[in-house]
């Protein structure tokens, strides 16, 4: 008998109950008769919740579990929930699995969260490590778009000056500055999801349990640049709004 997850079932019996069906596992080397005497069939009893097989990065979630009497295994896992410190049992532990065999070795008795931080230890430095270049970078974009910005204004201070002699407000030197920002924000947040969009499906191999493409994360970025970039492009705007007119048309 053996016990499937929702994987293996989904995969393999679409559309049916695979409870009652018979698998085997592996590939018969030499046909159907040397198959049978090395790996016999096996009836599905069973049918277990998903879980991360040899680790997170594994890209075959699908599962099956045999009795250990059918088998022969040389190593062997055992899991057990506490309520307390769970090293706190690994004596009463030690104590059971002596008595069935007092010749059975155990070893790496540890929590489960360190052997989740031992799997898992790449995905954290790697997601460190994006996590600083993804923030140092918007801020250089923020910084070179608030000089872009600032640079922009001063070489029109003569024609603010003019549109503010010919009767326009700070409203609309203002919203005339947010505009030249916001057009300039959107091409490069176009472009840039464009770009994360082909380059995603490459992170996906450092990436668990997430879409490269989750319309969420592409959003929430564009959220976060915009605002970034126009609150950048604020403090020029609102400078050129005060700029005074018969100052700024006596400058070259």
């Amino acid at each position: 008998m053996a016990l499937v997850n929702r994987p293996f079932a989904e995969r393999f019996f679409p559309g049916e109950d695979p409870i009652g069906r018979r698998v085997r596992l592996g590939t018969p080397p030499e046909g159907e008769e040397s198959a049978e005497r090395v790996e016999p069939w096996r009836t599905i009893v069973g049918v277990v919740p998903d879980m991360a097989l040899a680790g997170p990065p594994n890209e075959d979630p699908e599962g099956i579990y045999v009795p250990l009497s059918q088998g022969d295994p040389r190593f062997v896992s055992i899991v057990a929930r506490t309520t307390g410190d769970p090293m706190a049992l690994a004596p009463a532990v030690r104590e059971t699995v002596g008595s069935l065999d007092a010749n059975l070795p155990i070893y790496w008795v540890r929590p489960m969260t360190e052997t989740i931080d031992e799997v898992m230890w790449f995905l954290d430095v790697f997601g460190t490590l994006f996590a600083i270049f993804g923030v140092s970078g918007l801020f250089l974009a923020v910084v070179g778009l608030y000089g872009v910005m600032a640079f922009s204004v001063q070489r029109r201070t003569h024609e603010v000056g003019i549109r503010m002699a010919m009767g326009a407000g700070a409203r609309d030197i203002l919203r005339l500055v947010m505009r030249q920002g916001a057009f300039q924000l959107g091409i490069g947040v176009v472009v840039g999801l464009g770009l994360a969009l082909l380059l995603g499906q490459g992170l996906q191999v450092m990436l668990f349990r997430v879409e490269p493409w989750d319309p969420l994360i592409f959003a929430t970025i564009a959220a976060v640049l915009l605002t970034s970039g126009l609150t950048a492009a604020l403090l020029p705007a609102r400078r050129a709004a005060a700029i005074d007119p018969a100052v700024a048309l006596r400058r070259d």
